[in-house]
């Protein structure tokens, strides 16, 4: 009996092997709005995402959408705004309110709050204003505090802390300058810091660590110099760890790891490429990247910035990119995949939103 058992255990083996989860970025659904020339996206809970555009008339608009337990995509309601030319965004969780920092058409910043209930509808809160900038990222370090960083009217990178209310008033409170700079990503590590990943002046990329008090005085910690660099996206891996994407001098897609100390000593890791790239948003490990062909491209690095070829996905042409994340699927008690879900300027110029599992998956014999 004792051998009949491993004989039969052998041959479970056998058959449940070649059918073991596989890592894989899967394609579910898709949603469109009308013309834009720009995008930034936002998730809230309750898989709920917020896209703000720079829509077909030049004016910022905001769409909510609601994504169901199966990825299918269903549009809620939109709020619209006056004329911008760059945005970027961010939400308070667990508050239900994201705040845009756009270009106004006065070519300086503007930080406006919106609160966006359970059943989708969006409203418009507090704004305030700063001077004037080219180049805008926005970040969220708590429930009632953004930071931003812009390129300036002199060419400078300067970060700006704001704190929102409960009733959705914006305050601005310190800010700190560094050098010249021609594009800029900025993400939270913590509640009281935050680090930029910027182009520099002589086109290299330049990571910066700042500290953020409680009372929003922002102070210039420590930076790192890496290589030449014409588009820059940044994500935060923990509290002291994060990761920049970016356009490297041959064109090409390069993930770089990097640490920060509780010395706010910025250390250099890993790194690894990919293929020709012109532009690249990302969300954790994954990249949402504008290919060489001009197609969607998506890619799950491994957390040693590992490429298995398995983890990639394309989709069809497009000019703008961004992406967020959605609450995990789960499949059975040890399968479960992550969502994300990406927001393009489609080959037609309209909003594109499309979700994807990215995660393990049963692997066909």
């Amino acid at each position: 009996m004792k051998k009949l058992n491993l004989l039969l255990a052998a041959f479970l083996l056998w058959i449940v092997i070649p059918f073991r989860a596989q890592a894989q970025i899967v394609r579910k659904y898709d949603a469109s709005a009308g013309a834009i020339s720009k995008v930034a996206i936002a998730s809230l809970e309750g898989d709920r995402i917020v896209t703000a555009v720079r829509d077909g008339g030049g004016n910022l608009k905001l769409i909510a959408w609601k994504v169901d337990a199966a990825s299918k995509i269903f549009r809620k309601s939109d709020a619209s705004d006056s004329a911008i030319s760059e945005v970027s965004i961010t939400d308070l969780k667990p508050n239900n309110r994201v705040v845009t920092a756009v270009r106004d058409d006065g070519g300086n910043l503007k930080v406006i709050a919106w609160d966006i209930d359970a059943n989708g509808n969006i409203s418009r809160k507090g704004d305030a204003s700063a001077g004037a900038i080219s180049q805008v990222s926005i970040a969220s370090l708590t429930p009632n505090r953004v930071a931003t960083a812009v390129r300036d009217s002199d060419g400078n990178l300067k970060v700006i802390a704001w704190d929102v209310d409960a009733n959705g008033n914006i305050s601005r409170k310190g800010d700190a300058s560094a050098g010249a700079i021609s594009s800029v990503s900025v993400a939270a590590l913590t509640s009281n810091r935050v680090v930029t990943a910027v182009r520099d002046a002589d086109g290299n990329l330049k990571v910066v660590v700042w500290d953020i008090d409680g009372d929003g005085k922002v102070a210039r910690k420590a930076d790192a110099l890496a290589g030449f660099i014409s588009d820059v996206a940044l994500t935060r891996y923990g509290p002291n760890r994060c990761q920049t994407f970016v356009r490297d001098a041959s064109g090409k897609l390069k993930v770089i790891d990097w640490a920060i100390d509780q010395n706010d000593k910025i250390s250099r890791g890993g790194d690894a490429s990919a293929g020709a790239i012109t532009e690249v948003a990302a969300y954790k490990l994954i990249t949402a990247a504008r290919g060489g062909n001009g197609n969607l491209e998506l890619i799950k690095w491994g957390q040693l910035l590992t490429l298995d070829p398995s983890n990639t996905a394309s989709a069809g042409a497009i000019s703008q990119v961004a992406i967020a994340g959605l609450s995990p699927v789960s499949f059975d008690a040890n399968n479960m995949a992550n969502r994300v879900v990406t927001a393009v300027r489609d080959g037609a110029g309209n909003l594109k939103l499309i979700t994807w599992y990215s995660g393990l998956f049963p692997k066909v014999k």
